[in-house]
C-alpha cells in the first residue's frame, strides 16, 4: 500500500516536473550552422570553405557518396586512389582525394572525400562545379528548408522531431543512416 504525498509535495512534484519540461525544450539542439541556399531553386547552392578556398559555391548532393571538385580546389589535398566510374560514354578513373577541413558556417568535417574532376570531363572549359557528397553529410543531421531557403546542420545523431517545430513534421522527411558502407533511408510524407 502507497501513501498519497502531502499536498505541499505533489504541488512541488508538478511544478518540477513542468520545470523539466521547460528545460528540455529550452535545450533544443542548437544547429552547428545555418546559412542560406544561394541560386536558383533548381540547383541551390551553400558557400563553403574547403581547405584554403573561402566561400566556395557547393551543391549539396546527398545521393552522392564522395564530393566533386575541380583541379583549382584540390590544392593541399591528400591523394588516396583513384575512384572509378562507368557512364554511358565509357569508363573513367578520377583521382580520389581527401581534405583535411570542409566548413559549412560554424560547421566542420574533418578528412572529406573528394573525386577530382575538370569540367572537360562534363564537355566544357573551365572548372567543375563543386558538390559535397556524403562523406561531407555524414557528419551532421541535416535539415535542408526548401521553403525558407536554409540549411540547418546538427550534431550527427541529433533527432530531428526534436528540432522541427510540430508544422514541420507534417511534411516529407527521409531519415539515412550508415551501415558498414550500406545506406539505409526511411521516408515518410505526412506522417506515413
Amino acid at each position: 500500500r502507497t501513501t498519497p504525498l502531502p499536498r505541499c509535495a505533489r504541488v512541488m512534484w508538478r511544478f518540477l516536473a513542468g520545470a523539466v519540461l521547460v528545460a528540455s525544450n529550452a535545450f533544443a539542439a542548437a544547429p552547428l550552422a545555418d546559412v542560406p541556399l544561394i541560386g536558383d531553386t533548381h540547383r541551390p547552392r551553400i558557400a563553403v570553405d574547403i581547405g584554403n578556398h573561402r566561400d566556395v559555391q557547393c551543391i549539396l548532393d546527398t545521393g552522392a557518396t564522395v564530393g566533386v571538385i575541380g583541379r583549382d580546389l584540390a590544392d593541399g589535398a591528400q591523394r588516396i586512389g583513384e575512384s572509378h566510374v562507368t557512364t554511358a560514354n565509357g569508363a573513367y578513373g578520377m583521382p580520389l582525394l581527401r581534405v583535411r577541413d570542409v566548413v559549412v558556417g560554424g560547421a566542420r568535417a574533418g578528412d572529406v572525400e573528394f573525386v577530382q574532376r575538370d569540367a572537360s570531363w562534363f564537355g566544357h572549359g573551365g572548372n567543375a562545379p563543386c558538390i559535397l557528397g556524403m562523406s561531407f553529410a555524414q557528419h551532421f543531421t541535416i535539415d535542408l528548408d526548401g521553403h525558407a531557403r536554409r540549411l540547418r546542420l546538427f550534431a550527427a545523431g541529433t533527432d530531428i522531431d526534436g528540432i522541427l517545430d510540430p508544422a514541420q513534421r507534417t511534411g516529407a522527411s527521409i531519415k539515412v543512416s550508415f551501415d558498414n558502407e550500406a545506406i539505409e533511408t526511411s521516408a515518410s510524407f505526412n506522417g506515413t
